[in-house]
């Protein structure tokens, strides 16, 4: 019996150790990782993209890596069930997070296999890479978190992980809000290109705000928003005694200036969330168990009284947001682009600055101003095989006329159109080239809400409009891991000028977490994510005003995550999941619940 449990008491600690290990990865490592890929196009992504080349510097080796990690915890997992370490017991059933997973798990699986884009749904989309693989590894990854974390100082342990991971990504961070990004320097460029810069390629750094290692300044914002509380609170409520309370709070400084120099406004939403329900978690918490209410109330009144001042001293640019945001003054959009419509044989698309008309006649395309009267270029090149113009219209810009075959290419301020000239001698818009398929415009496309807001966030009206139906279409399972952008209208060409100012983006991402789960995997799949979230935050808001504090250190811990996963839930409304900021999410949300049960609060 003795040596029985001596072999247990070392598959325990081996797992354990490739759990740590796996964790090490996805807090110290992943998020780091910066390094070109370069590929063509698959046959998916062929349907919506025209390059040759599709070029990646921040998601494909973090998704290779985080597969790689959830492919050990799931093998390493799957052996403690078969040596005998884990066992299934009746409880389980019981326990609302396990049953909420399997069913994603299911959903995930299902929607990968019956997916129209099963390329895509296994190996995910370019600048993405959320494949399902990718997706059950941050299952994978908050499981091992439960499962290491079984007493505090395994807790502490943890905890110096994301320590160590923030100030190194904030510490690259903070430089680039600073005016120094490493990745534009020749040794940062020649880190992340490797032999391709010795092969005469160059690194096109495209942000100018901060972006650290985490693809662009809203994963800053959200990653900012989400570890900013947790380091705060630790560092409030640790001991006067103890290096890590400065240590913490110098953190969370630096997380802030890394929210600063991204300029996320998601990531300040967020900000402001936790702040909010951290007030409130005080609040309570000090009306219940301090002794001195009437002072404590006294500094909240304070304390609100400020931040009304500073409502105040900000309103114009309050106003300003909100005016812009849900179009209150009439001006619709700052965008230089309004507008298109469509008449037998003139195309009239509305600008900023006034109109202009593209006529076809005969075989032939015409420019006109808003009085119809013809637009004389300034110069003709010639050209073989087509018909080329250049112009210079006065209060607009510069564009650029080429046509053959009633086809036509129109360039307005560098914003590209394509026209073909029908039978009947009208005119209508087409796809990108090669096909030039033709587009109806006057096609009903499937919308909810947002009219008139399309512009909204920076386009999200339109997005948001135009994938709420896309989630009531995929209410068992979804189109696929990554397959968001094949579902999405690519041809809504009259709202992409509304809401985004140019006819052919391709939209990629809902821009919303909840809409890219409910559209890729499912409706089901989402509430049992929801079910997750729920559960930690119940049990988590349940636990912190149950129970007075005894230890400084995990109660701030337990307060700063709790408000740091209701920021990245928020934040999380108009930003996507990335495989750069996922895989600490869902580490953290582990560690959180598993810490909650460790101090009895589940």
């Amino acid at each position: 019996m003795k040596k029985r449990k001596n072999q247990l008491a070392i598959s325990t600690s081996f797992i354990d150790f490739v759990f740590f290990s796996a964790l090490v990865v996805v807090l110290l490592i992943i998020p780091l990782i910066v390094r070109v890929y370069r590929r063509g196009p698959t046959d998916d992504e062929l349907l919506i993209r025209t390059s040759n080349d599709i070029w990646d510097s921040f998601s494909y080796y973090k998704s290779f890596w985080i597969t790689a990690v959830g492919a050990v915890i799931g093998f390493t997992a799957l052996s403690g069930f078969v040596v005998g370490e884990y066992k299934f017991e009746m409880k389980m059933l019981k326990n609302p997070v396990t049953i909420a997973a399997c069913v994603y798990i299911a959903f995930v699986i299902l929607s990968a296999v019956f997916s129209p884009y099963r390329q895509t749904a296994l190996s995910g989309i370019a600048e993405r890479y959320e494949s399902v693989y990718v997706l059950l590894s941050y299952i994978a990854v908050f499981f091992a978190a439960v499962s290491f974390v079984k007493d505090e100082s395994r807790a502490k342990i943890f905890f110096y992980l994301f320590l160590i991971s923030a100030f190194l990504i904030g510490t690259v961070g903070a430089f680039q809000t600073f005016g120094f990004d490493i990745f534009r320097s020749e040794f940062g460029k020649k880190l992340v290109m490797g032999e391709m810069y010795n092969q005469g390629y160059r690194l096109n750094v495209e942000y100018t705000k901060t972006y650290s290692t985490l693809y662009n300044p809203n994963c800053v914002g959200l990653y900012s928003a989400f570890l900013t509380p947790v380091f705060f609170f630790t560092g409030i409520f640790t001991e006067k005694k103890n290096p890590l309370k400065y240590i913490c709070l110098l953190l969370s400084v630096l997380m802030v200036i890394c929210l600063y120099g991204s300029g996320s406004v998601a990531g300040y939403i967020g900000f402001i969330a936790s702040a909010g329900i951290s007030v409130i978690i005080f609040l309570v918490y000090m009306a219940k168990f301090s002794k001195r209410k009437v002072l404590f109330f006294a500094c909240a009144s304070a304390a609100f009284a400020v931040c009304l001042v500073a409502v105040f001293l900000n309103f114009s640019k309050i106003k300003g947001l909100v005016v812009w945001n849900f179009n209150l003054d009439g001006s619709k959009t700052n965008l230089f682009l309004r507008d298109m419509e469509i008449e037998d044989n003139t195309a009239t698309i509305t600008t900023e600055r006034g109109k202009v008309l593209l006529k076809a006649l005969n075989g032939e395309f015409l420019l006109l101003n808003e009085g119809g009267e013809e637009i004389k270029p300034v110069s003709a090149p010639e050209a073989e095989g087509f018909t080329q113009m250049m112009y210079s219209i006065e209060g607009i810009g510069a564009a650029e006329i080429r046509y053959a075959s009633s086809i036509a290419y129109l360039s307005l301020n560098g914003i590209q159109f394509f026209f073909r000239q029908t039978e009947n001698g009208g005119i209508t818009p087409t796809k990108y080239p090669p096909e030039y398929e033709e587009i109806n415009i006057n096609e009903k496309i499937p919308s909810i809400g947002f009219d008139g807001l399309e512009h909204m966030a920076s386009g999200r009206g339109l997005i948001w409009s135009r994938s709420l139906p896309l989630a009531l279409q995929n209410i068992i399972i979804g189109a696929g891991p990554d397959s968001f952008a094949y579902v999405f209208p690519q041809h809504d060409i009259i709202g992409k000028i509304r809401g985004l100012g140019s006819p052919y983006t391709i939209v990629d991402k809902p821009h919303n977490t909840f809409l890219q789960i409910a559209v890729n995997t499912g409706f089901i799949s989402l509430l049992a994510l929801g079910v997750i979230f729920g559960y930690y935050m119940f049990t988590s808001l349940k636990g912190l005003l149950s129970q007075k504090r005894k230890d400084g250190f995990f109660f701030g811990v337990s307060l700063g995550f709790c408000a740091g996963i209701f920021a990245y839930l928020v934040c999380s409304l108009s930003t996507d999941s990335t495989v750069s900021v996922s895989p600490v999410f869902y580490a953290g949300l582990g560690f959180a619940l598993a810490l909650n049960k460790l101090r009895k609060y589940a």
